[in-house]
């Protein structure tokens, strides 16, 4: 056969189209994919219909409002999925081995505590190469930048914020207790905290006040205070039955969630200072700090959706 018989391919497929179908048959759900993809609805709509266009198949159908892939579909996605995952993993590799694997982090130690370590392991298996050296600080953002962390983290408001930081876990200020306290005398307003200890940090010493003050009880005097050196240990007595801390948000939720914790009274963004983290500039580790510093906005980003929906099962409205 001479080479001027040979039929010329279709254009090239892109690249971008086929992300948005293995997102969309992987999820199931427009919405979802184009969450994960980090781009609009109608964006991730278009690349499908594109797609579905050029290769002259239906990939999806509709049953009763539910997605599902077509026949074309299933074939398509079966080998894109495999293929899409073998493209990340060559990436991660050859990062792996052109960066240095060592990262130096500082963050609070209650965050470590009820909030990072929990989620490192899962990082790990993503990246087993990368040593991560953790420390922990309360100094502010700006005095510890500079001491040779690849990555701090510290929780501030946004007003406050004077570095080049990236805000990525939204944290309000929720009073928690075990739910064997609130049997033994109910909490129904903010005024019925006046029958409760209050727990809180050292470095807390105005949050109570300030949540009281939004609260429309400034004046309130509980029955007694308990003051700890850390919030995870303000947590610890409030998990024991000593009395209601006050504490950021997505430190709690998981707590809130397993019926350990409940959340009697909520104001909605009441001492709002989310985390943020910054990644320093003068890093030797900088594409594996990017990295990172992607997977804590991805983490951060689930436990936002998981705790706004936890609220707004407990608090219709908010």
């Amino acid at each position: 056969m001479r080479s001027s018989d040979v039929p010329e391919p279709k254009s090239d497929v892109s690249l971008n189209a086929l992300r948005a179908f293995e997102a969309v048959a992987r999820h199931l759900s427009v919405s979802r994919a184009a969450e994960v993809l980090g781009v609009t609805h109608s964006a991730v709509s278009r690349q499908v219909t594109a797609l579905e266009a050029q290769l002259g198949v239906q990939l999806f159908t509709r049953d009763k409002a539910r997605l599902q892939l077509s026949n074309s579909g299933r074939i398509l996605f079966a080998d894109v999925a495999p293929a899409f995952e073998r493209l990340q993993a060559a990436v991660r590799n050859v990062q792996a081995q052109a960066s240095p694997s060592t990262l130096l982090i500082n963050v609070p130690p209650s965050f470590a505590m009820r909030w990072l370590i929990p989620r490192l392991a899962a990082y790990q298996r993503r990246r087993p190469d990368a040593e991560i050296r953790l420390t922990t600080g309360k100094e502010p953002l700006a005095e510890v930048v500079g001491r040779g962390f690849d990555l701090v983290v510290r929780r501030q408001s946004s007003a406050s914020r004077k570095l080049d930081s990236v805000p990525f876990l939204t944290a309000s200020l929720v009073p928690v207790c075990a739910p064997e306290l609130l049997e033994q005398q109910a909490i129904r307003k903010p005024g019925d905290l006046r029958q409760h200890v209050l727990l809180h940090s050292n470095q807390q010493a105005l949050e109570w006040p300030e949540w009281l003050a939004k609260a429309g009880v400034p004046e309130l005097k509980p029955r007694s205070e308990l003051v700890f050196e850390e919030i995870y240990f303000a947590m610890q007595a409030a998990l024991d039955g000593m009395g209601v801390a006050l504490v950021p948000s997505p430190l709690a939720a998981d707590d809130i969630a397993a019926g350990r914790l409940v959340l009697p009274l909520y104001l909605p963004r009441v001492g709002a200072r989310d985390y943020h983290y910054f990644a320093s500039p003068a890093s030797g580790s900088k594409a594996l700090v990017e990295e990172f510093g992607q997977w804590l906005r991805k983490e951060g980003k689930e436990s936002n959706r998981f705790a706004g929906e936890l609220i707004a099962g407990l608090f219709p409205g908010t």
